[in-house]
């Protein structure tokens, strides 16, 4: 069986910050046209680096892909299969924001050979939309998801956050609710986060909000995870939920330790035995791309690295890891120390064993799997 590789984009650039929001990106419309060559030049520069994998995956991420230009995401497609072997009828991504979609706009995407769209939702209640600092409003997202429909998109994912100060289940409820009316084949949910220099995190420092409670934080996943089963969604990975069929083939690549080629600034990539991030600087990045040095750092992974990371991804995920893939990995001794260490969580129903020696986080454990997973590391 031939293996498969995955591309990653990251476009740094959006209108405006959202008040939660700690990715890398850029306001200003300046420095797009030369970001757009200097991410070229790097897809040639690491023509090598994928040991000529044929790429089933392309993800346009941000940042906000959609806030570029059609002309601009095509050129870039086109350099990928004009230095890459890319497979027949490849899963090909776009994350895009509501207020940036228009029936001409997404009609051109899908002319592209885009064929899944990400859309940052995150909420259908206007009052949380301005608290997250989002540019659209409830009736704008649904518009848009509508749009994407009749432009021939039948593979739409949509982002929501829960965990947000001050919404009560009922509205989540709700959130979800809506999610399921517009007839869409995937939706993430992520628990919000107070990233250090974002606006929440200060306000949260100045006590001007408050976070939920971890039992309400709790209750909201168990919700969204009851509801969306209800409504035929499979749960395959921790934050991520979709019809049969639907599962998004390169996050997927990444949970199953494929390879991936991170382009752009602050972008990641690995190869199986190292892991290099690109630097977090426009004007670095740019620099160093036409250097063709000093753009990137790099790490060798050790065993016990490779290991660790085996164990964060897979048990991330539905299908957990058996320990045939252990042994097969990394022999006998990591095998020995993770089933003595896996018999102590068995014990206590934190790992569940299925047919096959197959080992799995519970999918109620899943909001506290990282403690669990601690558990197994080898360090």
């Amino acid at each position: 069986m031939l293996s498969m590789a995955g591309i990653y984009f990251h476009i740094p650039f959006c209108k405006t910050r959202c008040s939660y929001c700690d990715f890398f990106s850029s306001v200003s419309e300046t420095d797009i046209s030369k970001i757009i060559k200097a991410e070229i030049k790097e897809l040639e520069l690491k023509k090598e680096y994928l040991n000529n994998e044929i790429i089933n995956t392309i993800y346009f991420g941000g940042g906000t892909p959609s806030f570029i230009s059609e002309k601009d995401i095509s050129v870039l497609l086109n350099a990928v299969y004009k230095n890459y072997k890319v497979c027949d009828n490849p899963e090909i991504t776009i994350e895009v924001n509501p207020d940036d979609i228009n029936i001409q706009k997404a009609k051109t995407y899908f002319s592209f050979g885009i064929n899944r769209v990400s859309m940052g939702t995150q909420s259908f209640n206007d009052d949380i939309l301005k608290f997250l600092d989002r540019r659209h409003d409830s009736k704008q997202a649904i518009n848009s998801i509508e749009i994407l429909k009749k432009s021939g998109f039948n593979n739409i994912s949509i982002d929501l956050i829960y965990g947000i100060p001050n919404l009560t289940n009922k509205v989540w409820e709700k959130t979800i609710e809506a999610a399921l009316t517009l007839n869409i084949q995937h939706i993430s949910a992520y628990h919000l986060s107070f990233e250090k220099g974002t606006k929440i995190h200060n306000q949260l420092k100045t006590k001007e909000i408050f976070a939920l409670h971890d039992d309400e934080s709790v209750n909201q996943y168990n919700i969204l995870c009851k509801k969306l089963k209800n409504n035929s969604f499979e749960h395959y990975e921790i934050s991520n939920f979709s019809l049969p069929e639907f599962n998004s083939k390169h996050n997927s690549n990444y949970w199953q330790g494929k390879k991936y080629a991170g382009i752009g600034p602050s972008a990641h990539s690995f190869d199986g035995n190292s892991r290099q991030w690109n630097v977090s600087n426009i004007e670095k990045y740019l620099t160093g791309i036409y250097l063709e040095a000093g753009y990137y750092e790099k790490e060798n992974l050790s065993l016990n690295q490779k290991y660790n990371e085996l164990l964060l991804t897979r048990l991330r995920t539905n299908k957990g890891i058996t320990d045939k893939e252990i042994f097969d990995n990394f022999g006998e001794i990591f095998l020995t120390h993770f089933l003595t260490e896996i018999k102590l969580l068995t014990n206590c129903n934190k790992i569940k064993i299925t047919n096959n020696n197959n080992y799995g986080i519970s999918e109620e454990d899943w909001f506290i799997s990282d403690g669990i997973i601690a558990q197994l590391c080898k360090i």
